[in-house]
């Protein structure tokens, strides 16, 4: 991890090595692919891909997670997959590690993960990282989310928060004022309550 954290790139080959040795320690497999996303040295692409398509979900995730480290261009299908993995963990991780503007092309995936995933950080995650990949199709479905009165509350809140960080224009603003219109006559005063904090 502290060579990860050094970024120092003379370690490549021994964290390499760790990463891609099947009987080597599961701990130590995970911290190196953790460095290796750190120091971001494409010849460490090959394993990292093959550490995500792992029987261990655990590695999968750190596949996941040490894959933001890299250029999109490079890494942007892999981590589509790893949506789609069986594990919430993998999946988090990898629409965690989307949330860049240049994953335009991860928007759609990411609006039906925020939809319809069945586990909450999954689709908690794929809120914040919607706000931060930016751009008039993901606004325009954090602003639809925030004023659905059919989503539950957290994550219209969540779409809330990821519009006031990334967005907080004239657009978001008019969303606000719409939902407290709509919302200023019900008894349930938590929209309200999020909004106004």
């Amino acid at each position: 991890l502290a060579l990860g954290t050094l970024k120092y790139s003379p370690a490549m080959e021994d964290l390499l090595a760790v990463v891609s040795d099947p009987e080597e320690e599961r701990v130590r497999r995970m911290y190196a692919a953790s460095a290796l996303g750190e120091i971001g040295d494409a010849r460490a692409l090959p394993a990292l891909r093959s550490l995500l398509a792992s029987q261990d979900s655990l590695l999968r995730t750190y596949a996941a997670g040490a894959l933001a480290g890299f250029d999109l261009a490079e890494v942007e299908p892999a981590l589509q997959d790893g949506l789609r993995d069986s594990n919430a963990r993998v999946r988090q991780a990898a629409a965690k590690a989307l949330a860049r503007k240049d994953a335009q092309k991860s928007v759609d995936i990411l609006i039906y993960k925020a939809r319809y995933d069945p586990e909450r950080q999954v689709r908690l995650q794929s809120f914040q990282s919607l706000g931060a990949i930016g751009g008039a199709r993901a606004f325009g479905f954090l602003r639809e989310a925030y004023r659905d009165r059919g989503q539950a509350g957290l994550y219209r809140e969540e779409a809330l928060a990821a519009l006031l960080e990334h967005d907080p224009g004239a657009a978001s603003l008019e969303a606000a004022h719409a939902v407290v219109e709509e919302e200023w006559s019900r008894k349930d005063a938590a929209v309200l309550d999020f909004t106004a904090r």
